[in-house]
């Protein structure tokens, strides 16, 4: 037992230290525009969080997290992404204690291997967004809700609600995993005629949608005037495609082409209803030998001879173990993906990077079915480094430089910073790139939109945007501001580099592309402001999210 246990934490190390090597380049890109609206909220007084989220259209425990993060730790890039890597590296040992619960030893070791090279976990472990939290939370609300559900103890429903509560509080998708375990747990105990267990999902769903009860109003307001109005109303092949792009980027048909041969590879013995099928023999010998390293190995159930060596073959359960039902917890991730996507048809909101709450946890019931296939060593690690193919670029990729970087906006705006004087006028034509242009520029000059002069940039408030925008005389906002620039004073016109909408809802897109392209024509009609320095996005680069920006100086008029 002490030698499994020094084995295991050793892989979990080395796991954990995976995550970290793929992404520690990272940890130092610039903002792009979402993480500086993190930023700006959380650096809200508490009091003022809940306004603050509502016109955001967020939850508020990430960011009073972020709040006392950025008290103790600074608002750097370093500092705040470092709080995302903390959730993602904690989520390999999750992953492995999750997988051990439910389903043995090999799962929990498969679950942690193919947790630590997601990429969906890889992506979002230097981002300052609650998604790397949002994904432990929901991987242990899954499984302490099953732990419970089987009867493991009453202390497991006590830390079934409270992560279930947090993954709520983190973010509305949580919804769709609630609503998943509670359909799943309702159904299959309606299907067995299991009273108890009904009765405790049912308990469960109302401990849940109690702690949940404060924040209803405000969830209500967000749902009517904010949501996610430059979100696409997904179609059936996005219900397919977008989790799988999620969970491996580029190399998804790797991972497709993994899984299939992984359940091949196990189809057969699940079908036969046979024991989990056992390890080579020469594989079983190096485990063996392995043990021997170990003077404290010779625990319960791991004696030397023929009973440890069916022990380490069938990997470390008896076969008269209580495991859950595999198809009861795969099934729980497909429900909630169903879940968002139908709700996604009645108000915007779905994106890929939202489906972690599902994805992720998807992997645990994953990783129990590899560990139960025949020649289940060869099947795992093929699964493993398909994902792993995924972080193939960041572990080959340069220096962090724009080229590395979701947006380019740093880049361009140091090369103007020198240009600028205290109270110099920053035009930024999209509305939400402001906080963007804000945050990297700092507090020393004022800020605009569209909307008209902004009292706090780093703020966005999302309600009813397409509607207050359609609504809105960019030209009227800002002449008057650029009026009162002085002579030799200077204004800055930050643009998008290019208006690719994709699949982006016209009532949106539209009306932020109109509002931008009319707050260039005023600042361009303008006779006295002449062109000083361009800096447009690198011909070498390609950030998520380019920029260009355009430094005018005004040539006459009040001193």
């Amino acid at each position: 037992m002490a030698a499994w246990r020094h084995f295991d934490a050793l892989l979990v190390a080395l796991l954990a230290a995976v995550v970290l090597g793929l992404r520690w380049r990272t940890l130092w890109t610039s903002y792009w525009g979402d993480e500086a609206i993190a930023i700006g909220i959380a650096a809200q007084p508490l009091h003022a969080l809940p306004k603050a989220l509502v016109e955001d259209g967020s939850p508020p425990l990430y960011y009073v997290l972020l709040h006392f993060w950025m008290e103790a730790f600074g608002r750097s890039e370093l500092a705040t992404h470092w709080l995302s890597m903390t959730a993602a590296l904690a989520t390999v040992p999750a992953s492995w204690w999750c997988g051990c619960k439910l389903f043995g030893r090999w799962a929990g070791r498969a679950a942690a291997a193919l947790v630590a090279t997601c990429a969906y976990v890889g992506y979002y472990s230097t981002e300052t967004r609650m998604y790397s939290w949002l994904v432990l939370a929901a991987l242990l609300a899954l499984t302490c809700f099953f732990l419970a559900y089987q009867g493991a103890g009453r202390w497991y429903w006590l830390a079934a609600w409270a992560t279930m509560t947090a993954t709520l509080y983190l973010h509305y998708y949580g919804l769709y995993l609630f609503g998943a375990l509670v359909v799943v747990g309702a159904g299959s105990a309606l299907v067995s005629a299991h009273r108890a267990r009904l009765r405790a999902t049912l308990s469960y769903a109302l401990a849940c949608g109690a702690a949940f009860a404060p924040w209803v109003p405000q969830f209500a307001y967000q749902v009517a005037h904010t949501g996610a109005p430059w979100a696409p109303r997904p179609s059936v092949a996005d219900l397919v495609v977008d989790p799988f792009n999620a969970l491996a980027s580029a190399a998804w048909p790797a991972v497709v082409i993994a899984l299939v041969v992984a359940a091949l590879a196990g189809l057969r013995h699940l079908l036969a209803g046979r024991p989990e099928p056992r390890l080579p023999k020469p594989l079983s010998v190096a485990v063996l030998a392995v043990l021997r390293l170990y003077p404290g190995s010779s625990g319960p159930g791991y004696e030397l001879g023929a009973e440890g060596l069916a022990q380490a073959q069938g990997g470390g359960r008896s076969p008269g173990s209580s495991f859950p039902a595999l198809g009861a917890v795969a099934a729980v991730p497909v429900v909630a993906l169903v879940l968002a996507w139908t709700g996604s048809q009645l108000v915007n909101s779905w994106d890929p990077r939202y489906l972690g709450v599902a994805i992720v946890p998807a992997l645990v019931p994953l990783a129990a079915g590899l560990a139960r296939a025949r020649g289940r060593l060869p099947v795992v690690c093929g699964t493993v480094l398909a994902l792993a193919a995924t972080a193939a670029p960041a572990v080959l990729g340069r220096e962090v430089t724009v080229e590395t970087s979701k947006s380019d906006a740093a880049y361009i705006l140091d090369r103007l910073r020198g240009l600028l004087r205290p109270g110099d006028l920053v035009v930024s034509a999209q509305v939400t790139d402001a906080p963007v242009v804000a945050l990297d520029l700092g507090p020393r000059y004022a800020y605009a939109t569209p909307l008209g002069l902004e009292a706090d940039p780093l703020v966005v408030n999302w309600s009813n945007l397409p509607t207050r925008l359609q609504g809105v005389n960019a030209a009227s906002n800002l002449a008057p501001l650029l009026a009162d620039v002085p002579a030799g004073g200077h204004v800055l016109l930050v643009d998008p580099a290019s208006w690719d909408r994709g699949e982006t809802p016209q009532r949106y897109a539209g009306a932020v592309e109109a509002e931008a392209i009319a707050a260039n024509q005023v600042v361009l009609s303008d006779p006295d402001l002449q062109v000083e320095q361009i800096a447009t996005v690198p011909a070498f680069s390609s950030p998520l999210y380019p920029m260009n920006a355009t430094l005018f100086v005004r040539t006459a008029g009040r001193a």
